[in-house]
């Protein structure tokens, strides 16, 4: 009478020695292995990168919480990494988005954004403006199943509740992933070795 749900299938993780080999090419001047939420961004950085150069099916990686903790130049590695290989990306700010296009009625940057093939959106929350928001939460549907980067420093429930709930849901959708980065991490730039 009723067809079974459908579930998606976990992204099948690239081999410990791709990982390594990714780490090695991205961030080789950082010790990460002091605090296990580091490990996570690093893991999931890597991981994101693979699938990414190896075709796998595209996703997002949302990394989240504390600043100061490289999620940023992580991204900003990433986007390098992918450019070496042939990749394109854009990395904008959501905030210079939300002052400069936004602000401004200059709606068609959305469209653009919509579709690069690999979106890195920085600061998603420093703005608190309802309409930018919205455009974003619009921007992100848009983007699901296309490989796109968000980075905030608030966590996802608190995107939930002070930004859109819809944003937050988005994030660990489908096969995206989150990076959950803690108030107890060091400052990354104390991991240079």
């Amino acid at each position: 009478m009723f067809d079974l749900p459908q579930f998606e299938t976990e992204p099948e993780p690239p081999t410990r020695n791709a990982l390594n080999s990714h780490y090695n090419a991205l961030f080789a001047a950082y010790d990460w292995q002091p605090h296990t939420d580091y490990l996570n961004l690093a893991k999931e950085a890597c991981w994101l990168f693979d699938d990414v150069l190896t075709g796998k099916p595209k996703r997002w990686l949302s990394m989240l919480g504390h600043s100061g903790t490289g999620k940023t130049e992580w991204a900003k590695r990433i986007k390098a990494g992918l450019k070496e290989n042939g990749k394109r990306s854009q990395m904008w700010d959501w905030s210079v988005i939300c002052e400069k296009y936004l602000g401004h009625g200059d709606y068609d940057i959305l469209e653009h954004l919509a579709k690069v093939p690999i979106l890195i959106i920085d600061e998603i929350g420093k703005s608190d403006w309802k309409t930018g928001t919205a455009k974003l939460s619009h921007l992100l549907d848009q983007r699901m199943g296309k490989w796109t980067i968000c980075i905030s420093n608030l966590t996802q429930g608190d995107i939930a509740e002070k930004l859109d709930t819809r944003i937050a849901s988005r994030m660990g959708r489908e096969n995206n992933r989150i990076a959950n980065m803690g108030k107890d991490c060091p400052d990354y730039c104390n991991l240079k070795k």
